[in-house]
């Protein structure tokens, strides 16, 4: 029983020798983290709340409920409600994760709608009545350019495409026509967008720079953000400081993915909503899909 006694007592002296070695071993330093949000969204900076489910009887179409969260908080007790316009780029299909096919549907709502890749193009002239679905992109000038034509919504021009996402998604490269917000305004005679929705895969802000700010007045602007990686977290601390050089200041933050959250900006003081020429709009529109820059029947 001696024995088997300091043997046990060696055992146990060797372990602790062994932990305080491993303990007190130099460690390299760690490498930065970047943590993923908690899924929810806050309004003026408030308290988190939990993410609303978009609420497919009612045409609410969008990824994650944004069209509801913006009705809700925003358009819901706007007594011009019922007259909206908005513009949405990249529009995909028109109605599968769209932000603004509710408002079109539900609310009567006119708009302009940009997609630049063939493959998502298919239904959107025949399913968006209400809207111009123009065949090309946004950028910050009128030019031609290389667009990376991928699955899933993940489509953008080449030049400033996420790079992490370029590891992993598969793409067709094209050579798509590209106008600034500015053009398209002048063209349909747009005076005031009520919402504008921006999913380009990393050209967010290039598309903003063709805005033509303090001539076209808006109501909010939703820009989707990736986060997760010092070249995201440039990207969007760059959007935001461009944003409030326009007078512009975050409304609703709205993490709906693990690494992917849509941002919603205001003007941080009321402008004068100038009036939009609707017929004017129809007669473009009619042209734009007998010229085949526009998707669906012309009426």
């Amino acid at each position: 029983m001696a024995v088997s006694a300091r043997t046990k007592a060696a055992a146990a002296l060797a372990l602790l020798v062994v932990v305080v070695l491993v303990a007190t071993r130099p460690r390299a330093p760690a490498a930065p983290q970047f943590e993923y949000s908690a899924h929810g969204f806050r309004v003026n900076g408030g308290p988190s709340r939990p993410l609303l489910e978009p609420n497919e009887a009612e045409y609410q179409m969008s990824e994650g409920g944004q069209d509801r969260v913006l009705w809700e908080e925003l358009f819901r007790n706007d007594s011009q409600a019922d007259s909206g316009f908005f513009v949405e780029f990249g529009a995909r299909g028109g109605v599968y994760d769209s932000n603004t096919y509710f408002f079109e549907k539900k609310l009567g709502w006119r708009g302009l709608l940009l997609e630049a890749s063939p493959t998502e193009q298919k239904t959107i002239g025949a399913d968006r009545p209400l809207s111009a679905a123009i065949d090309g992109g946004v950028c910050e000038s009128d030019q031609k350019l290389e667009f990376a034509a991928a699955e899933k919504g993940w489509g953008g021009r080449l030049d400033s495409y996420d790079k992490s996402r370029a590891k992993t998604a598969a793409f067709q490269t094209l050579i798509v026509p590209c106008f600034t917000l500015r053009t398209l305004f002048d063209l349909f005679r747009v005076r005031h967008v009520s919402y504008m929705s921006v999913d380009t895969e990393g050209s967010e802000l290039l598309a903003l720079k063709g805005f033509p700010w303090g001539e076209v007045s808006v109501d909010v602007v939703g820009v989707e953000v990736v986060t997760g990686s010092p070249d995201r977290l440039a990207k969007e601390a760059e959007l935001l400081d461009y944003l409030r050089s326009k007078g512009m200041v975050v409304f609703i933050e709205y993490q709906f993915a693990k690494d992917t959250k849509d941002v919603f900006f205001r003007p941080a003081a009321p402008s004068r909503r100038a009036a939009n020429d609707y017929a004017h709009f129809e007669k473009m529109r009619a042209l734009c899909v007998r010229m085949q820059r526009c998707l669906g029947p012309a009426r």
